[in-house]
């Protein structure tokens, strides 16, 4: 023990050395570095623009009656430019603001010649109407000598660019700082466990590998453009800015809408988005912040996986097996990769803890005694992180769990089970009030598009696109595709090799009388969670005839979570008959004599057992190479550095207030009455200051801020204003007759969301502390 305390001592002063020289390197380079001197006169226009010694400006007579500039081919875009001369841009880190009033979009691209584009770090991206300034962070890995700055005129428009300007900035610094954190915390990790993952080498290489083999497709350029792919990463953004503007937790986006406000966070759970955000905060890009997180994603679904199985199963070579066959089935292959939906596959992190949870529940021998059980906690936590991922998986495990309880009514009104059950709904409630607090005061009191659409189910069928039988046993298709009816061009909506030969093994055993009890009920719950994702079942009869919301799922594939998990749990329960079985011939062959019969069929198990976890591993590996090869011809690849590269228009409709617009916020929305002059001081998310003067007589302002519950607004003497709705639910607010100064807009969390997330605080710490207590005193 010494011996291992002597060690870690010397590793944490090696870590130490490292991150004072990685500190003293950062701020060696942050003294030296200087502001990129930019001379906005220098820039050469190529037609159009004109300079008048403070701006660059094309004006509106410049335009014809549609806005397009007069003589331009108003088909062919980006032909005029603004260019910058060529500059030398030293090795590091650098922010680029740009001051200008757009009535358009307009594209900004940064430039070098040929020999040293790689070592540019930079996307194009483009500066919003609705903005007068924008920041984008870009790196040279080296210098540059012909660096330069591109602005393209899309010939529609009046633009106005009055100040150009690069800042070195201390991203370099701070990612430095962040990875020797890291790593040293994984040292010490491995370093201390080292004894037990010795011991444990073979299973945790297995499981290593299937999430790296997972994640492969991440170190590559780039990532697959996904379907919900910029609705996540902006999500990511919100918080990171939500996150510098000292607002957590986040409830108020303050990125999506050019800053008019979305309160995804609300609707959404993202605890988990916490940590791409905290990379982000670190100086990392857009791009590598996110996968890291997909990566750190694949080894959380496999490690839960392998644990909840092993708690079930009892065999870690079953466990390891069907943790593999869990992690890469196709459908979740194509969450990742294609129809990026993180919600689902951070869901299915979770699906395990809740499947070992109910599992003991109903089957283990409790002490009534305890305060409360462990299984109970396992179960909560999984449905709290199931909660706070995504809402519909959430209701989706509802719906599962309700009618397995009903389906086993007499088991389940037993009192330990009907107690453990009433503990872990009452703990899901404690510990996710915090979300569901403010998640239902919206629902409730404000008018979102998210309230009908539950109602009317969205407005749409969806039995059309859901699962045909063939896509389930197409079982090498290909991941990349649309929720097409045509079946060469669907994406992969299969539970993969591995799941679907269990489940035919499954029935085999069930159609010869020899199925245990457990695969039994494992096969019947993944033949019906199989069913409900297929056309086969009645979807648009249950939505125009019984409840028209059930349509609010959107796709019924989504019930393939649940159904991979049940299949997951087939597979083990096949394994263990496998081993169990006995082998005729060679057990026959021996002399009756009792140990040497118990010593021949435990060499036939393990033989057994190794046979066919190797030739279900072999069909893993079969799987993932050949998704892999798909992911490897997919064309559509994205890359992005920073925020301003993302549309923060691309919001899901559900959590607009009903009268908002979906898409791109018009500029000059606001519809003012006697507002003799107005501007925009401070913009901190969810605090912003507004300079206004109002005429005789009075008038009406309406802010750039959607009007959601909880903004306030006030003026210099504190005085609170009514707020009502405007166009498209803006905040409007009535000002008096010679209003002159300041008004404060901000966001304001109400008493009773604060109040819930102590609660919260409160029953992890009850929690936590009811294990401990019980673990280490109770009798």
């Amino acid at each position: 023990m010494n011996q291992t305390r002597i060690k870690l001592y010397h590793f944490l002063l090696i870590e130490l050395f490292i991150l004072c020289v990685v500190l003293g390197i950062g701020f060696a380079q942050r003294r030296t570095a200087v502001e990129v001197p930019v001379d906005l006169g220098a820039f050469q226009a190529n037609d159009a623009y004109s300079y008048d010694g403070s701006a660059w400006t094309i004006s509106e007579d410049q335009l014809d009656a549609k806005g397009f500039l007069v003589g331009a081919d108003a088909d062919n875009g980006n032909k005029i430019h603004l260019t910058s001369p060529k500059m030398r841009i030293p090795k590091g880190d650098y922010t680029l603001v740009i001051q200008f009033d757009d009535s358009v979009n307009q594209e900004v691209e940064l430039l070098c010649g040929k020999t040293y584009w790689r070592l540019l770090r930079a996307e194009s991206y483009f500066l919003s109407k609705n903005q007068t300034s924008s920041m984008y962070h870009f790196q040279a890995l080296d210098d540059i000598p012909d660096f330069q700055i591109q602005l393209k005129y899309n010939n529609y428009g009046v633009v106005r660019i009055s100040n150009i300007s690069i800042v070195p900035n201390a991203n370099g610094l701070k990612r430095g700082v962040l990875a020797v954190v890291l790593l040293s915390l994984l040292v010490n990790y491995l370093f201390l466990h080292r004894e037990w993952i010795r011991t444990h080498r073979t299973r945790l290489m297995i499981m290593g590998a299937v999430a790296f083999m997972l994640s492969a497709p991440l170190f590559a350029y780039g990532i697959s453009g996904g379907h919900d792919l910029i609705f996540h990463l902006v999500r990511i953004e919100g918080i990171a800015e939500g996150l510098r503007n000292h607002q957590f937790p986040v409830r108020m986006d303050p990125i999506w809408l050019d800053g008019y406000g979305y309160p995804v966070s609300v609707y959404y759970g993202d605890i988990l988005l916490y940590i791409p955000a905290i990379f982000r905060l670190f100086g990392y890009s857009v791009i590598t912040s996110f996968k890291i997180f997909m990566v750190l994603v694949n080894f959380a679904t496999v490690w839960s996986a392998y644990k909840c199985f092993r708690g079930i199963f009892k065999d870690y070579k079953i466990a390891v097996v069907s943790a593999v066959a869990y992690s890469i089935a196709p459908y979740r292959f194509s969450c990742l990769y294609q129809r990026q939906a993180l919600g689902e596959y951070c869901a299915m992190i979770f699906f395990p803890l809740v499947a070992l949870g109910m599992y003991r529940i109903y089957t283990a021998t409790k002490n009534t005694k305890k305060i409360i059980h462990e299984e109970t906690v396992i179960l909560a936590f999984g449905m709290l992180g199931i909660l706070l991922t995504h809402i519909l998986s959430f209701e989706i495990t509802v719906f599962v769990l309700v009618l397995l309880a009903v389906v086993f009514i007499k088991r389940t009104f037993s009192k330990p089970v009907i107690q453990s059950l009433i503990q872990a709904v009452v703990l899901t409630c404690l510990l996710g009030a915090f979300f569901l607090v403010p998640f239902l005061d919206y629902y409730l009191n404000v008018a979102a598009q998210i309230n009908s659409d539950v109602q009317d189910g969205a407005g749409a069928l969806i039995q059309w696109r859901a699962v045909y039988i063939a896509d389930l046993f197409n079982v090498f298709s290909n991941p990349f595709g649309w929720d097409d009816e045509f079946l060469y061009n669907r994406i992969a909506m299969t539970p993969g090799l591995m799941l679907m030969i269990a489940f035919v093994l499954a029935i085999g055993f069930i159609l010869k009388g020899k199925a245990s009890k457990e695969t039994k009920i494992f096969t019947a719950w993944s033949t019906f969670l199989l069913w409900m994702t297929t056309d086969l079942f009645p979807w648009d009869f249950i939505a125009l005839h019984i409840w028209r919301g059930v349509s609010i799922i959107q796709f019924s594939c989504r019930f393939l979570g649940p159904a991979c998990l049940f299949l997951s749990l087939t597979l083990g329960s096949v394994l263990v008959q496998m081993k169990e079985l006995p082998r005729g011939k060679e057990l026959l062959d021996m002399e009756p004599e009792e140990a040497a019969w118990t010593q021949m069929q435990g060499r036939v198990e393990n033989r057994r057992n190794r046979m066919a976890v190797t030739w279900f591993l072999v069909c893993g590996a079969l799987s993932l190479f050949v998704y892999l090869q798909y992911y490897s011809e997919y064309d559509f690849v994205l890359n992005f550095q920073d925020t301003a590269e993302l549309d923060n228009s691309a919001v899901t409709s559900f959590f607009l207030r009903e009268d908002t617009e979906e898409g791109p916020v018009t500029k000059g929305l606001m519809q003012n009455t006697n507002i003799l002059s107005y501007e925009k001081v401070l913009d901190e998310g969810i605090k912003k200051e507004f300079q206004v003067t109002v005429g005789e007589g009075g008038g009406t302002l309406e802010l750039p801020i959607f009007n959601y519950k909880g903004w306030q607004v006030q003026d210099d003497d504190g005085v609170y204003y009514a707020l009502s709705d405007g166009t498209q639910d803006l905040i409007s607010v009535d000002l008096p007759s010679g209003f002159s100064g300041r008004l404060y807009a901000t966001f304001c969390v109400p008493w009773y969301w604060r109040l819930s997330e102590l609660v919260s605080i409160l029953a992890v710490i009850v929690t936590f502390g009811a294990i401990y207590w019980q673990r280490n005193y109770q009798l």
